[in-house]
């Protein structure tokens, strides 16, 4: 099974979550990149959201206490008197190895619920206790609506650390002891639009389940698919203490794929969704004008670029673009004033 590349170096930097929910406080920032699904008129995001310190944005209030005795393992370096397994046999008697796909139980990090958790790592700390060390993912329904949820559809999680004028560190690992696996799961990783490698609950029918039975069936025994990731990044303030500075929603790109059979090319994507490109721009022009790019064309007078300016402010981006002939479509901002 082809997987995402992440490297498990002594660089890395890994989260052991606890089973408990921590205090949390207000997020600056939230982002979701759009990409609208082809299977339904409605978009497969149901709101795009840029707010601040709003208690309804999933990470609006997440707050990671370094400071307590009991948070030690929460943001580490890999420790050198870590040893590394080649397996572990959990109570329910599934062996796990490296590259494995999981479903966990009581996994939490801050206030989101872990599903699964893709194996990087099985670790024996210093103390004797094993754990399986790997890149958490949730369900689409743990998301607070960000992403319409699907059946047996999930997100990457991935948690940063950025420290003043510096690049942020390498995503966080999670830890989970064995007692908490459930047993292996099949990860799809694609950047394909849904409904695309998708679980079919059809094939779950029998006379005697109800349409709801075989959601239920699908989820406990069809494949895993995961199409987006979430990126929350924390940045160390003065008290010595992490929370959230911003999340970010996007959808995989053909980079992140490994398996040429459920990569799609960006470009293909990309025309899917807003249309073909139409050189001198798409605005009021001819609709035959979809052209190979070294064939000459001749540019219609009131053909023009368009515009959407996602942070408009009092507007001089836009000003500016419709002075240089570009044809201003959206303009919007989060203050409600403008």
């Amino acid at each position: 099974m082809d997987l995402p590349f992440f490297n498990d170096s002594d660089y890395e930097v890994y989260m052991r979550s606890r089973h408990r929910r921590r205090q949390r406080s207000a997020s600056i920032a939230s982002t979701s990149t759009i990409l609208p699904d082809v299977a339904d008129d409605d978009n497969e995001f149901c709101e795009v959201v840029e707010e601040d310190a709003n208690p309804d944005i999933l990470f609006a209030s997440e707050v990671i206490d370094l400071t307590k005795d009991d948070s030690e393992r929460l943001v580490q370096h890999h420790r050198p008197d870590e040893a590394g397994l080649d397996s572990v046999t959990t109570p329910c008697g599934t062996t796990v190895k490296p590259q494995n796909f999981i479903q966990v139980r009581d996994q939490y990090l801050g206030e989101l619920k872990i599903n699964f958790i893709q194996v990087t790592a099985i670790i024996r700390d210093r103390h004797g206790s094993v754990y399986i060390r790997g890149i958490p993912y949730t369900k689409l329904r743990h998301l607070n609506g960000k992403i319409r949820d699907r059946v047996n559809e999930v997100c990457m999680v991935l948690h940063m650390l950025k420290e003043p004028n510096k690049k942020p560190d390498p995503p966080v690992l999670v830890d989970v002891e064995p007692d908490q696996v459930i047993r292996w799961r099949t990860l799809v990783v694609t950047n394909a639009r849904y409904p695309a490698h998708a679980v079919g609950i059809d094939r779950y029918a029998r006379s005697f389940r109800s349409l709801e039975q075989q959601r239920i069936v699908a989820e406990k025994s069809g494949h895993i698919v995961c199409r987006w990731s979430i990126s929350i990044i924390y940045s160390i303030n003065s008290r010595n203490r992490t929370r959230p500075d911003e999340e970010l929603i996007e959808h995989l790109q053909s980079e992140d794929i490994l398996n040429p059979d459920h990569r799609v090319s960006d470009s293909t994507i990309s025309e899917a969704w807003r249309g073909r490109r139409k050189r001198g721009g798409a605005w009021n022009a001819h609709p035959e004008s979809s052209t190979p790019l070294g064939t000459p064309i001749l540019r219609r007078p009131d053909q023009a670029y368009t515009l959407f300016d996602s942070f408009s402010g009092a507007g001089g981006v836009s000003r500016g673009a419709q002075d240089a002939s570009y044809k201003v479509r959206y303009a919007i901002d989060k203050e409600p004033e403008v």
